[in-house]
């Protein structure tokens, strides 16, 4: 046992001399210390423009997954293109103003070289048979050839478009606007280049606002949900800016400078840019979820550096030996945060992947550039030596007071109950969300959704794939099984199109009239060139859990001979994974964690290690609890939420060890407890920013954050002080040499 304690006890030696002598040759050349990390950046940085955006629901799921073969299959053999879909509410009964409408819609189309197609309820066409020929006029007049006031459009009520253009009351009307691929490789964006989209949406805008001010438009559909999330995209990097500004602000109300939140501002700026530089250089994309590593990373990270600064700011300690001191339990501060995004990487689920290792690189960085690139640029300019001033710092007799406070027993008991549901509740994990609850409700997709359903009574539509589309017979069948069920508001079928275009015709018009529909790019639409045909259903709900239910279902009624598909279906499957993913990567980091508190409560003869385990475990297992118990929807964006409060809950435990070193942990907790109330408080602050997102989900995110926050500081020191009075500590021999 003692060699054991010896040989462990070595190694953190090692690693605080390794760690020392980099700091000394970093402060012994620090000129070569900056060029070289400047370079760094200016390389990484150079390359950002190539860094690719994915952010369609196709480019979310798993690439080997049959829900995305499926969805490739789909839009290949179906010519499907890229689909804008267009709803306008107010007078759209009025002639006048849907013939300016439909004018500007279809000159715009001409013009525009990146439309290739414009459906509109005009351009629906019925059969007209004579005796020796056939006409195929619309079924609606034009509106700028009509010579009445108002348009009849009911007529579309007994068609295959019901519900789809038009509304009941008359206050709807939708229409399809298709784009081309992005040429060549694609845009940065992937085959659907949303800044295309951007610029159409803005001139239908002022159009409206200049000519049909009493219209309101809502851009929806595949291409609208895209648009929408890249306007997000574009949020998150004003996002950042705010989020430095924010950080200065807060860090001159508790450290009495200024000068300490710019020093952290170029430490966050520096790690941004070599950190996206690296994934551009080495083709890994951003999507919405790694869209916002700088402001977990930033959150996460801001405690090494405020651990330093309290320290100066209490004790005026000399910068030199302030670094020192606080290398190794910064490092593995940031190794327990590492882990915690880290783990992330072995869960199933691609995007998760990304976030979890580049988040894992992001604080690596970040601790790097606090302990070598600011020593280096202190020794150059010995201004920034001294970073606080006690006389203008704000709350440090707040937090004092705080830090005094111990739990009774009673309630220390009490609340072990949720840490003991932690575990429980990770089997009852749901995933209940739909995709466009990633917007707020007040946000126009989300608007547009609802109005579709409180007037045409559905809200999105997958695609239901027969293999042999001339088996009539069985696959009516099933498309009458599927229209039964409650989801299922109505289905667009193939074979009612054919009905429509041939009813009451005679059998050989109506072989000539079906000829001329497979000519048509709306007849490739719906049946393939190898005989394969595709309906549409369309639903009531987009609850992704239902969906993915109704899917199943399909899949039963099938038995091989159709298939349901879409991005709502592939997002169904892909959301399944989810609660999986949680499991796997929190289980992993709990465990890395755990054991790195154990070794080094032992190595440092901290003693006091069930008390360090479960108040540091308290926090996440809580969070877990408060999940389950108030039915939190889960979805990709909160998957990670509980990995990172497992980062960094460990965190401020190492800093009490590494205080007390060879003490009692009391003594750990009186020197560092003021600094971990300051994390959280900075932190908690920082963490407003979310608020601010375009996302709700980050919004959400935001929110569980701040709570998880509190309950991580509230277990790693208030739980700890209850705990270590409720369970004594036990005697320990004697293990010789001390670190």
């Amino acid at each position: 046992m003692t060699a054991l304690a010896l040989f462990y006890n070595s190694m953190l030696t090692r690693s605080e001399k390794f760690f020392t002598t980099l700091y000394q040759l970093a402060l012994r050349w620090p000129k070569t210390s900056i060029f070289f990390t400047l370079l760094v950046f200016a390389l990484c940085a150079s390359h950002l423009p190539d860094l690719k955006i994915v952010i369609s629901t196709k480019d979310i799921v798993e690439k080997d997954s049959k829900s995305y073969q499926r969805i490739a299959d789909l839009e290949k053999k179906f010519e499907l293109g890229n689909s804008l879909y267009l709803l306008f509410q107010g007078e759209v009964n009025q002639t006048d103003k849907v013939c300016q409408l439909d004018s500007w819609l279809r000159h715009s189309a001409l013009k525009n070289r990146e439309i290739v197609d414009l459906y509109t309820p005009f351009n629906i066409r019925t059969v007209t048979a004579m005796p020796d020929s056939i006409l195929y006029p619309h079924l609606l007049e034009s509106p700028c050839e009509s010579g009445e006031k108002t348009l009849d459009m009911s007529l579309l009520e007994h068609t295959p478009w019901r519900s789809i253009f038009t509304s009941q009351d008359k206050t709807l009307m939708g229409l399809e606007v298709f784009f081309r691929d992005a040429p060549g490789e694609g845009s940065k964006y992937g085959r659907r280049d949303p800044v295309v989209i951007e610029q159409f949406v803005s001139s239908v805008e002022n159009f409206l606002s200049q000519k049909l001010p009493e219209l309101k438009s809502y851009f929806l559909g595949s291409l609208g949900y895209l648009y929408y999330s890249y306007q997000g995209i574009k949020n998150t990097q004003k996002l950042n800016i705010f989020f430095l500004v924010l950080l200065i602000i807060v860090c001159r109300i508790f450290f009495g400078t200024f000068k300490c939140g710019f020093l952290i501002c170029i430490t966050l700026v520096l790690m941004g840019g070599i950190l996206y530089g690296l994934m551009a250089m080495l083709r890994v994309p951003l999507d919405i979820l790694s869209n916002g590593l700088f402001l977990m990373i930033g959150v996460s990270a801001l405690e090494d550096f405020i651990f330093l600064s309290s320290e100066q700011l209490a004790k005026g300690t000399d910068v030199n030996s302030l670094f020192r001191k606080f290398l190794l339990p910064c490092f593995l501060t940031s190794l327990t945060t590492m882990i915690g995004f880290g783990s992330l990487y072995f869960t199933d689920i691609t995007v998760i992947k990304r976030f979890g290792l580049w988040a894992a690189v992001g604080s690596l960085l970040e601790w790097l550039l606090v302990f070598y690139f600011l020593p280096s640029l202190m020794n150059i300019f010995p201004s920034l030596k001294i970073w606080t001033n006690p006389a203008k710092a704000r709350f440090q007799r707040f937090t004092q007071v705080s830090l005094n406070y111990i739990p009774p027993t009673k309630t220390i008991l009490f609340l072990l109950i949720f840490f003991a549901l932690g575990l429980f509740s990770l089997t009852k994990l749901n995933v209940t969300e739909s995709p466009i609850e990633i917007f707020p409700k007040e946000h126009p997709y989300r608007q547009g959704m609802e109005l579709l359903k409180s007037k045409n009574g559905w809200e999105v539509s997958f695609d239901l794939v027969f293999t042999q589309y001339k088996d009539r017979a069985s696959n009516v069948s099933i498309l009458d099984e599927v229209a039964r069920d409650p989801m299922v508001r109505f289905i667009q079928t193939p074979y009612a199109m054919e009905d429509f275009f041939t009813k009451d015709l005679a059998p050989l018009t109506k072989e000539l009239v079906l000829r001329d529909f497979t000519q048509t790019k709306f007849y490739r639409r719906f049946i393939s060139a190898d005989g394969q045909a595709r309906a549409i259903v369309f639903l009531n709900d987009n609850n992704i859990a239902q969906v993915a239910l109704l899917a199943k279902k399909i899949e039963g009624l099938c038995h091989g001979r159709c298939h349901p598909t879409g991005e709502i279906v592939a997002y169904s499957d892909f959301s399944t994974e989810v609660p999986k993913a949680l499991i796997e990567g929190l289980g992993m980091s709990m465990i890395l964690v755990c054991v790195t508190l154990a070794l080094l409560a032992w190595m440092l003869k901290a003693g006091n290690i069930v008390p360090l385990i479960i108040s540091s475990m308290w926090g996440p297992f809580t969070m877990l609890t408060l999940f389950w118990l108030l039915r939190i929807p889960l979805n990709f964006l909160t998957c990670i939420f509980a990995n990172v409060l497992v980062g960094l809950t460990g965190d401020n435990a190492i800093q009490y060890l590494f205080s007390a070193r060879g003490k009692s942990i009391h003594v750990g907790i009186a020197e560092r407890g003021e600094a971990s109330i300051l994390v959280f408080l900075i932190s908690v602050l920082s963490a407003s920013i979310f608020q601010w997102a375009y996302f709700q989900a980050t919004k959400n995110l935001g929110i569980l954050l701040v709570i998880g926050l509190f309950v991580g500081l509230f277990g790693d020191l208030w739980m700890l002080k209850g705990l270590i009075r409720l369970i004594p500590k036990k005697k320990e021999r004697k293990i010789s040499p001390s670190v």
